[in-house]
């Protein structure tokens, strides 16, 4: 349904303008009335001196008087005038000011169920915003979401998500649906395509709206070439280096002074790292080549622009190359960890640093894990109700990972997702025996691990780009009590979100199970993930 802006009615409107007019007239004909009649008055009291003397002294008198008298009806009718448009003078609030449009943006919401993006696609219908040749009817002649949607997802995706962002209403629910099914499905590469990703880059760097799906999306599109647009900001804008040797690119013009000793600095970084700032379009920028390319154009203009300064040229190209060898593995990461793991820094913060640290206390929580789990599964292997070869198998893998530290990130990448729900089947198995006092460290050690492992997988699942568990392991009562014994334990509510995804039980089943964890911290938290206040 369109939403309707309040405007003034016509009838309205003409009322004020009559209104301004009647009193324009009315203060008007006083200040002339006034002028007229001060007029006069001069004019005799000129015939007074000049004129009446020879009449005589009564003459003077008489025009004294009615000199006087006109002088007072000057001034009485200007005071009036003035009174007048102090008191009659319409309220600038009688005269509504212009009504702007103010662009929206629907609330991005973190729910299990449909129901948002769902009811986000019928408004966009309604709205108009998407053309009514897509809507599928069903056979009782109501829309046939899914099918609409499949008819959606045949358009050009970065045109169309471009065109969706522009509207007044930004229905930002159903648009990262889209985004997130043409992710998935891939998009064929085309001079036109790769203007529409580099359109709507140039779209969220205004916007300041960081979306890893989105940017994925764009990064589909081979939007950063050389010819891009945003190349040209390396001859406007300027690099920020922190005193605590963090840097930043904005677009604000400095001199060309400021700028040289900015990008000396830049290059001296030992240990670079960039802050993430939506408001700093090098956030936004996930390509090596192109940021390479960006440097030696940013050289070149302040060449450009100092032509009184000598600058070593190939002394700048060394430090440049010296500088991307520090940092393009960080850069790499940092591009992992965002667009593919969905992680997303705080404002202000290092990006390097906070996405190092989060795979650093990764790697410590798996490392930890994998020989507690051994231990566990050789004391109390007879309890658990998986397969035991599937146990086997998955420590036998685990180690095997742990072999190969640098390549740790990557092998996550083919982490089969089977493994975290045996995992939790066997800690729930364990936890219901009686653990000895021994064995409670390695309980505790495997539980974390398990935590962090399902924690690093929650938002990659969100976003579809894993494929659900490749075979049944829990019926959907089981899998509703392994995450409710695991919340009693502690696990993180992204933890418990993932294994959600994983188990792919129904949104009504853990609805009507919500009261189970209603002791529990993290119920507030799964009850708007759940979405209840939608209803079923």
């Amino acid at each position: 349904m369109a939403t309707s802006v309040p405007v003034t009615s016509s009838t309205s409107v003409g009322e004020a303008n009559s209104s301004n007019e009647r009193f324009t007239e009315r203060t008007s004909r006083m200040y002339y009335a006034a002028l007229v009649l001060g007029a006069l008055s001069c004019l005799i009291f000129i015939a007074m001196i000049v004129i009446f003397p020879q009449v005589g002294l009564w003459a003077v008198v008489l025009g004294f008087a009615l000199g006087c008298l006109l002088l007072s009806l000057a001034i009485v009718f200007a005071v009036s005038g003035l009174v007048l448009g102090k008191t009659l003078e319409p309220s600038r609030e009688a005269t509504p000011p212009e009504i702007v449009a103010q662009k929206e943006w629907t609330t991005q919401q973190d729910v299990l169920g449909n129901e948002y993006w769902r009811s986000e696609l019928i408004s966009l219908f309604l709205r108009g915003d998407l053309h009514e040749s897509l809507i599928v009817d069903s056979k009782d002649r109501s829309l046939d979401i899914d099918q609409s949607l499949q008819n959606i997802l045949k358009l050009e995706p970065l045109s169309t998500t471009l065109s969706l962002l522009k509207k007044d209403c930004v229905h930002i629910n159903i648009i990262l649906h889209l985004v997130r099914q043409w992710n998935l499905l891939g998009v064929d590469l085309s001079p036109e395509v790769t203007a529409h990703a580099e359109e709507l880059l140039l779209f969220l760097i205004e916007e300041q709206y960081y979306s890893p799906d989105i940017l994925k999306l764009i990064r589909y599109g081979d939007a950063l070439q050389a010819t891009s647009p945003l190349m040209d900001w390396a001859d406007s804008g300027s690099f920020s280096v922190d005193a605590d040797g963090v840097f930043s690119c904005r677009r604000e013009e400095c001199s060309p002074e400021d700028a040289l000793a900015q990008f000396d600095l830049l290059l001296a970084l030992e240990n670079p790292d960039r802050r993430f700032l939506k408001d700093s379009f090098l956030t936004y920028i996930w390509s090596s080549s192109f940021f390479e390319k960006f440097l030696h154009r940013h050289l070149e203009s302040l060449q450009r622009k100092l032509p009184e300064t000598a600058i070593d040229v190939a002394r700048y190209e060394a430090q440049i190359q010296t500088f991307l060898s520090r940092y393009f593995q960080k850069l790499d990461l940092i591009n992992a960890m965002s667009l593919d793991w969905g992680y997303n820094c705080a404002e202000g913060e290092k990006c390097y640093e906070s996405a190092n640290q989060r795979l650093d206390n990764l790697f410590i929580a798996f490392s930890s894990s994998v020989p507690a789990m051994k231990r566990l599964f050789d004391k109390y292997g007879s309890v658990v109700r998986v397969d035991r070869r599937q146990i086997r198998e998955q420590i036998l893998s685990n180690t095997e990972i742990l072999e190969n530290e640098s390549g740790f990130l990557c092998s996550l990448y083919e982490y089969p997702l089977s493994y975290l729900i045996d995992w939790a089947v066997l800690l729930d198995c364990v936890r219901g025996t009686e653990i000895s006092l021994e064995d409670q460290a390695d309980y505790t050690v495997c539980l974390q691990g398990l935590d962090s492992m399902l924690s690093q997988f929650a938002s990659r699942l969100q976003s579809g780009q894993k494929v659900l568990n490749p075979r049944d392991v829990l019926s959907e009562q089981a899998a509703v009590m392994l995450v409710h014994g695991l919340a009693a334990q502690g696990v993180s509510f992204q933890g418990l979100k993932a294994l959600m995804y994983l188990t792919a039980v129904p949104q009504r089943m853990w609805l009507g199970a919500l009261p189970l964890f209603e002791s529990f911290p993290v119920f507030n938290r799964m009850k708007e993930f759940l979405g209840e206040s939608l209803g079923d």
